[in-house]
């Protein structure tokens, strides 16, 4: 048996983020783009791009010619799994083989239920029937999908994985003048509900200084705020810099599965504060977090108030947020998909 690892970096990704780390942790290949898709991509761009599933958002005309040239590479190979690690962007037509040849299609999806159907059409859904196994990285997630592909075993909740070796807490931090808080992102970040929380912890004219890690087109939003600090297009060593100065990740969500922000918050050993949505409480506990139902940021402001006067306390959730994180190391996550890869044959 053999692994074909169909991904691209995704560009906003620090080099020691994304799902596609699981590739470095499993022995196998990276998929690259060969004569046909160049060919593909190249020559037949505008008509790819009037193609029906084909959009410069998500599945681009650079994935279907990728996909056109699986689908005769799965011709001349066999017992090899070719798992897409971001099927929104990357799945609509690998099951499209004349031969299966003991090959196995994996596909792993990253969108809740709430924005699934905007890589996706309902018309969408007997293509995702086709795919020999499905991995969801969030238990609601999984569920959402079982219902949709009506196949209980077709679906396995694998949870997304951390890079603990690089992400880590300073070993000798010493406590600022700020009170530091962290966020980091924007898909499904409530941009309004962490206004509104700077806003209020600001009135109260504590030394708390908000750290916000984002696309630069996003700082617009937090214009006029104090305490703000914006970064963008920063290095890794820089990002990991700035969790582990930082006392608490700060980060209201609208939805979630797995979250690259809070597996590296965690695993630098910083407590959680954020939002009760989505598939969160498969990855934080009680113990290294704080959760408010969405939209209450008032909720988020007394808790920050609260350990704001009781570091320790915030120490001991942050020891338990690096040992939460230990259970997602990569070397853990390629164990789960390679019983997967062995169970498909």
């Amino acid at each position: 048996m053999q692994v074909v690892y169909v991904f691209k970096k995704i560009p906003h990704h620090a080099n020691h983020s994304g799902y596609d780390r699981l590739a470095y942790y499993v022995d196998s290949y990276h998929y690259k783009p060969g004569k046909i898709a160049c060919f593909l991509k190249c020559g037949f761009e505008k008509k790819i791009a009037s193609l029906k599933r084909v959009n410069y958002t998500w599945y681009k005309p650079e994935s279907f010619a990728i996909e056109m040239e699986i689908i005769v590479r799965q011709h001349f190979v066999k017992e090899t799994v070719f798992h897409f690690l971001y099927g929104e962007d990357a799945y609509r037509y690998s099951h499209r083989r004349i031969f299966r040849r003991k090959n196995r299609i994996v596909v792993s999806f990253h969108q809740p239920e709430s924005t699934f159907f905007e890589p996706f059409t309902k018309e969408d859904i007997p293509l995702l029937k086709k795919i020999d196994r499905i991995v969801a990285v969030g238990n609601r997630q999984g569920d959402f999908l079982r219902n949709l592909v009506g196949n209980e075993e077709k679906v396995v909740v694998i949870p997304h994985g951390i890079d603990v070796d690089f992400y880590k807490p300073r070993e000798m931090r010493k406590e600022g003048e700020f009170f530091e808080t962290i966020s980091v992102g924007w898909w499904l970040r409530d941009v309004d509900m962490m206004k509104e929380v700077i806003e209020k912890l600001n009135s109260e004219n504590l030394k708390i200084r908000f750290n916000i890690v984002t696309f630069d087109w996003c700082f617009k939003y937090y214009e006029g705020l104090k305490n703000v600090r914006l970064f963008s297009n920063i290095k890794d060593e820089e990002l990991l810099k700035l969790y582990q100065k930082s006392d608490i990740l700060l980060l209201p969500l609208k939805d979630c599965t797995a979250n690259n922000a809070v597996l590296e918050a965690m695993a630098c050993g910083l407590p959680i504060f954020t939002t009760d949505v989505g598939d969160i409480f498969d990855y934080c506990g009680d113990d290294n977090g704080v959760f408010a139902k969405p939209g209450d940021s008032d909720y988020l402001v007394d808790a920050i108030k609260r350990f704001y006067k009781e570091r320790e306390k915030l120490k001991i959730m942050g020891a338990k947020s690096r040992e939460r994180a230990l259970n997602f190391r990569w070397e853990n996550v390629a164990r789960m998909c390679m019983s997967l890869y062995r169970g498909l044959y």
